[in-house]
């Protein structure tokens, strides 16, 4: 079943979980995220939704099922252009990082939602088996800057599991 950003998403604004440590996907999971409960977590089969507490930044982590995380990247941006946002892709800017101990390539765009600025961040990075983690985080550039403390402890919580 190949994961998609939209697909959990989708639900961002519906069943909320517990705070707490995730596994994702549920089936065989790859690795575990810990969202903090004022972050509004909602976990599904393929990944983690999380909104800041004041609204004004997004994050999906989601397991994708190809090895090419460029695909997984790409399908970020399918997903959030179709959600009112448009991303200005000749701004993007590209750059080494890593998540979990893992080498992974982050890409930074601008565009705009409801007239309104704003940042977006796809990271992505290979699993093995054919997976990559791709995680998309966008909101306006105020509001990205205010939780980069909160978004650092969520993506510095992935632990990559044995399998």
């Amino acid at each position: 079943m190949k994961a998609s950003i939209g697909a959990i998403s989708v639900c961002i604004f519906s069943t909320v979980a517990a705070a707490g440590t995730f596994e994702v996907p549920y089936e065989k999971p790859s690795y575990t995220v810990a969202v903090p409960d004022k972050w509004s977590p909602n976990h599904s089969d393929s990944g983690v939704d999380a909104a800041a507490p004041d609204r004004s930044t997004f994050l999906s982590i989601s397991t994708f099922d190809t090895a090419d995380c460029a695909a997984a990247r790409d399908d970020a941006l399918t997903f959030l252009s179709h959600d009112s946002m448009i991303i200005d892709k000749t701004s993007a800017t590209e750059s080494a990082s890593s998540i979990a101990g893992r080498p992974a390539t982050q890409t930074r765009y601008s565009g705009t939602s409801e007239g309104k600025a704003n940042l977006v961040v796809i990271l992505v990075a290979p699993l093995g088996g054919k997976r990559c983690i791709q995680i998309a985080q966008w909101g306006t550039p105020a509001g990205s800057k205010n939780n980069a403390g909160g978004v650092a402890q969520i993506l510095g919580s992935i632990k990559l599991l044995g399998n």
